[in-house]
């Protein structure tokens, strides 16, 4: 990295936690500039909530998937929707995990009108990563106005700001209690209405 940073010009990055990284760690002496991730509309046609958490991302150890699943033994009532595509051997790993009787929905990959869908009637979008550049996800759901339940790292905050719920990324206990938490009307419409301010930081106009 180092290397090839040292024939850059300039740098451009995706967000103020990974410019922090790179300024730490002195990968590059280079100015760093910050320039944000922008997301698609997804249109959602809102339908009430039911108990369904949704997850996209991809299922890389860092994203800490496991604890996703673990946690829905806590979560009884509830759906726990994997959205991404994922291959045979991972999703048999990751299956092997589940607590019996859980209720686990691997979608394989889907398109955006079906990411929308899903999204629709769902109780919330969730993240458990340990570490991430970014968090494209949670801005498409907080500008559709679907609550978002995160791990409680840096760029998270960055992203989400106080439109997040967020928990231990190494607590199924703490996960669980975060989706139960939105159960409260009066936290999730506040979340709705600060997720909807905080998705405008991130659009393209």
């Amino acid at each position: 990295q180092r290397l090839l940073l040292h024939r850059a010009d300039a740098i451009v990055t995706v967000s103020d936690t990974s410019k922090r990284y790179i300024e730490d760690n002195k990968i590059s002496t280079r100015p760093v500039h910050v320039v944000y991730n922008a997301p698609s509309r997804l249109n959602i046609a809102h339908q009430k909530p039911k108990k369904k958490i949704v997850y996209m991302g991809s299922f890389m150890p860092y994203k800490n998937a496991e604890l996703l699943i673990a946690a829905m033994e806590l979560l009884p009532q509830y759906e726990l929707c994997l959205l991404s595509r994922i291959t045979p051997k991972r999703e048999k790993e990751l299956i092997t995990k589940a607590p019996k009787d859980a209720q686990i929905s691997f979608y394989g990959g889907v398109t955006d009108q079906e990411y929308a869908k899903v999204l629709s009637d769902s109780h919330a979008l969730v993240t458990a990563s340990l570490e991430e550049g970014f968090g494209l996800p949670i801005i498409e759901a907080m500008q559709e106005g679907i609550p978002v339940i995160c791990s409680d790292i840096d760029i998270f905050h960055e992203v989400a700001g106080e439109a997040g719920l967020f928990f231990d990324p190494n607590s199924a206990q703490d996960f669980a209690d975060k989706v139960r938490e939105l159960e409260k009307k009066k936290t999730r419409d506040n979340l709705v209405k600060l997720g909807k301010v905080q998705a405008k930081k991130f659009t393209l106009k």
